[in-house]
Parts: structure tokens; C-alpha cells; sequence
């Protein structure tokens, strides 16, 4: 399967469910519809201390936005669920059985 050379697609398969990701390693782009993030995504709800970006700049807590996915699609799994994760990327995929937790961890070491 061939991947866009600005993207790294995330496949996660928990018995004969598959769910999955496709983040893109482009800096600065957004593909959002505003009125679907929930308020907790929102810069000013709860910022970070150390967060030197400015509401004025930015409505959305990028971090934030970056998770609500991830979030609603593996609210009902327990941490320590065994997967088999796939990571593919344009140069070569990488998979591996490991658990959710682990899989999921790996969405943010890109």
C-alpha cells in the first residue's frame, strides 16, 4: 500500500477491529472542522504553563487536537489490550504486537 510522502499512516488491529490514522508530517497544516472540537481543545481551556503560543494566534491547542482522535477511538480499550500496530511510512512500513498503550505512544515519536 503506498503512502503520500507527507503523511505516516498508523493501522492498529485489536482482534477484528481495525482502526486507522493518517498524520501528516507537514508543518502547519490543519484539516479540522472548527465546529466538531470539543472545548477542551481549545488553547485557553487549561493551557500548558510553559505554552508560549498566543489565543490570539491560535484558537486550538495543537497537542490537544493531535490526541481527540485517538481519544474517541480508543475510550472504550483498556491500556494493556494487545494489538498488532502497522506503521507505514513512504520509505517502509513497521509492525509489531505489542500493547495499546505502546502502539499509541508511538503516534507522538514522530
Amino acid at each position: 500500500m503506498s503512502v503520500k510522502t507527507e503523511c505516516i499512516q498508523y493501522v492498529f488491529q485489536l482482534g477484528e477491529c481495525e482502526v486507522a490514522f493518517d498524520v501528516s508530517t507537514e508543518v502547519g497544516v490543519t484539516d479540522y472542522d472548527i465546529e466538531s472540537i470539543p472545548s477542551w481543545a481549545e488553547l485557553d481551556y487549561r493551557k500548558c504553563r510553559n505554552c508560549e503560543v498566543k489565543s490570539s494566534e491560535c484558537l486550538i491547542c495543537a497537542v490537544a487536537l493531535r490526541v481527540e482522535s485517538v481519544i474517541k477511538a480508543f475510550g472504550d480499550n483498556v491500556s494493556t489490550e494487545r494489538a498488532h500496530v502497522v506503521v507505514r511510512t513512504p520509505q517502509r512500513d513497521f509492525a509489531r504486537d505489542c500493547d495499546l498503550q505502546t502502539g499509541i505512544h508511538s503516534c507522538w515519536d514522530c
